[in-house]
Parts: structure tokens; C-alpha cells; sequence
């Protein structure tokens, strides 16, 4: 393929980190591939879009890869033109728009939607490890202050362990952003959101939840500041799992399409009564991107693993996959569609074209000289050879088939 490829990332769920990897990841592959590029940055993160057009010209050739910087004129301008592939990053809802657009040109299209990223923790004495578990999705939920698409995004446990898990997250917290030093608000270590629509977004979650907060909570709009923070006895309905149910962003969708990512360091905790009815509530739901499994127990992992959906699976880690490159990322369902990374990402924008350069000597009538007009049933004996329904006792020679594949005919080389 040799281009162009149009890469664009969300105007509406996007940062800083995420703007930088989601357009190099995939350039990577698109250059590789041999591709021309034009790359979208989100225009949330204003500063770093402009960094990016501001070095663009100085490492590459604009007349191979160019930024186009702007809000929805220019996206729409860009999405009614003609590309050989489309990636995009970001909502569903607007993936759909998207791929509305490249159906219109008959264009391919890799969308990476996110979704709502469940953590089944084993509660069993053989297979639980609630001190890995904890601080592992601590550590994934709250990494640029949650605003990662592929963060867990909410935690499956059951019911009667739900406050001793809740009292490993505390040690976390605790061990992660120390009281006497500041806390989370005066750390270096944690983020803050990406602009004042997010955050209102978020506050109003955390405003209508039904459940009880038990870490965190504290938000400062000035600062776009929201505490890492961990919400106890979620239901299915409530507005940490519905934005529809919140603050009814989506009015007119149905309870599917509402289901969307919460995007920030709050962490509801759904509590269960056994793993068949945590697999269920995920079943219930859109196919998430990535789905995480803390467990000790093969049985348990497998269970889970052989009984969901998600674009990618991990087992007592968040995160890593995004950047292992030798297993493809991607989502499937309202998740997204098409895989990156690697030999996985190259594939995506490449095309595979197949190629046949046929030598005069096949015209000989042994060979496929008998598919000429007039036809002549004496031929048919051969024709049913080469087409698989003929002897196998034919002479073996160099750069033929063996007397196994003859079986097949010359078609099952």
C-alpha cells in the first residue's frame, strides 16, 4: 500500500500521553508499511498538537506526512475525502461517525474505541492475592490519571471480601501517594484531567453514585484536580457504570451505547455473589478492550478467559499489553475493530495483493493446453488430474509435487 492513511484521534476523550502514543504507535506501522500519512492530533490537548505541527516539518518530509491541526470543520473536511485507511482513536459514538464517513468512499477502517474494562479478583483461598491485585489496578487506574483507554475501568468481587479487598487498596493508596507528603494533590507522581469538560463530566458521576466512596473523592475544578478514587457497592445502574444514568450525555441511545468508559481515577467496585454472575454482568454489556483476571487458580483464569469477549485479555497486570509488541492490540465490537502494533499494525496497512507470472511452457496440452477451444474429451482424463480427480502415478520431477500432493492435483502445492 502506498498510501494515504488518515490518522486521527478523538476530540473529545484524549491527553497528552494518549495523543503522543495513540498517532506514533500507529504511524510507525502506517511508515513501515510504506504509506503517506496525515495525522489528526485531538484538539483537547492543544499544547501538544501544536508542539507536534511545530516539530513535524523538522524530522519529516511534509510532502510524505503532514499534521492537520483544528476542531469539527476540520475533521469533517478530512473525513469526506478519499483514503486508503482510516485509524482512528477514541468513542464509539464517534467511531460510528467515522465509519458512516469512510463507508461513503468504500474505505477500510481501524477504529480503537475503549470501553468499559472490567477486574475479575479471585476470592478463593487458593487464588486470591489481593496485595498483587491492589496495587496493580491502583497503579493502572490512576497512570495519567486514569485517562487511558485501556484502564480497568471497574472491579467484579464478591460480595463477602469486598471490604478486605477495599482495605488492600487503602495500603496502596497510602504507600502510593503518602498522606504526610501532600497526598495524591501534591504529588508529582499523579495527573490531572485534560480539561474543565472532563472534569465536570467526572464531578457529575461522582455527584449522582449511588454507591459509597471510600477512598478519595476530593475534586478542585481550579486545578482540574480529582482524587484518585475508589467507590464501594456499585449496581449495574449506577452512574459510574452508565454516563446515560449520570448526566444524560446520550439521551436517545440505548442502555448499550451508554455504557461508556469512565476516563478518570475513579474506580467503582461491583460487588457479586460468585464468578458466573460476574461473567454475566460483563456478558450483559458491549465487549470491553481489555478485560483483567487477578487469580493464582489456572481453573478460575481459564473459566473466565473461555466465557468472555474483550479485544485483549490480562492476567494479574493492567496496561502492558499497549506495548508488547509481538501481540496485536485492538478491540472487537463497540470496542473497535482491526489490530496494531507490530507485525500486527504493518499488516493493517498493507495490502496483500496476489500475483501470478505464468511461463509460455504451460501452454503445452499435458500441462493446461487442454483448457483451449476446441475442446476434446480425450482430455478429460487429464483435466481430472489436474483438478485433483486423476492417478497419482505420474512421474515425479524436479519442482513438482510429490506423489501425496498429487492426490490433490497440481492446486495443492
Amino acid at each position: 500500500m502506498s498510501g494515504p492513511i488518515l490518522i486521527q484521534l478523538s476530540v473529545q476523550l484524549s491527553f497528552t500521553f494518549q495523543t503522543v502514543y495513540t498517532s506514533l504507535m500507529p504511524m510507525v506501522c502506517a511508515m513501515a508499511a510504506g504509506n503517506t500519512i496525515v495525522l489528526k492530533p485531538s484538539e483537547s490537548t492543544m499544547a501538544t498538537s501544536a508542539l507536534m505541527a511545530e516539530l513535524w516539518p523538522k524530522y519529516l518530509d511534509p510532502e510524505c506526512y503532514a499534521i492537520v491541526n483544528g476542531a469539527v470543520p476540520e475533521t469533517t473536511k478530512l473525513l469526506s475525502l478519499r483514503w486508503d485507511h482510516i485509524f482512528f482513536t477514541g468513542s464509539p459514538n464517534v467511531g460510528k461517525v467515522v465509519a458512516a464517513a469512510a463507508a461513503q468512499h468504500l474505505t477500510p477502517v481501524t477504529l480503537e474505541l475503549g470501553g468499559k474494562s472490567p477486574v475479575f479478583v479471585d476470592c478463593s483461598a487458593s487464588g486470591s492475592n489481593f496485595e498483587l491485585a491492589a496495587k496493580r489496578v491502583l497503579w493502572g487506574k490512576t497512570m495519567n490519571a486514569g485517562q487511558t483507554c485501556m484502564a480497568p475501568d471497574y472491579i467484579l468481587i464478591e460480595r463477602r471480601r469486598q471490604d478486605e479487598f477495599i482495605e488492600e487498596l487503602r495500603k496502596v493508596y497510602e504507600t502510593f501517594w503518602p498522606e504526610a507528603a501532600g497526598g495524591a494533590r501534591g504529588s508529582e507522581s499523579f495527573s490531572r484531567i485534560v480539561n474543565e469538560r472532563q472534569f465536570d463530566r467526572l464531578k457529575a458521576m461522582l455527584d449522582k453514585t449511588d454507591g459509597k466512596v471510600v477512598l478519595g473523592g476530593e475534586c478542585v475544578r481550579d486545578e482540574l484536580y480529582i482524587a484518585p478514587t475508589v467507590v464501594k457497592g456499585c449496581t449495574g445502574d449506577d452512574s459510574m457504570m452508565s454516563e446515560y444514568v449520570s448526566i444524560g450525555l446520550l439521551k436517545g441511545v440505548n442502555r448499550g451505547e451508554a455504557h461508556l468508559e469512565i476516563f478518570g481515577p475513579i474506580l467503582p467496585i461491583v460487588p457479586v455473589d460468585s464468578a458466573e454472575e460476574a461473567i454475566a454482568f460483563v456478558n450483559s454489556r458491549e465487549h470491553p478492550l481489555a478485560l483483567m483476571v487477578f487469580s493464582n487458580d489456572p481453573k478460575y483464569k481459564d473459566h473466565v478467559i473461555s466465557n468472555t469477549q474483550s479485544g485483549a485479555c490480562l492476567v494479574n497486570e493492567c496496561l502492558f499489553h499497549a506495548g508488547c509488541f509481538v501481540i496485536p492490540f485492538g478491540g472487537v465490537g463497540t470496542s473497535g475493530y482491526g489490530k496494531s502494533l507490530g507485525v500486527y499494525g504493518f499488516e493493517t496497512f498493507s495490502h496483500q495483493r496476489a500475483c501470478i507470472d505464468s511461463p509460455a511452457w504451460l501452454d503445452l496440452k499435458p500441462v493446461t493446453g487442454f483448457k483451449y477451444a476446441p475442446l476434446d474429451s480425450a482430455n478429460l482424463p487429464l483435466v481430472k488430474w489436474f483438478w485433483g480427480e486423476g492417478p497419482v502415478n505420474l512421474p515425479r520431477v524436479a519442482g513438482t509435487p510429490n506423489a501425496e500432493t498429487q492426490k490433490k492435483g497440481w492446486f495443492g502445492w
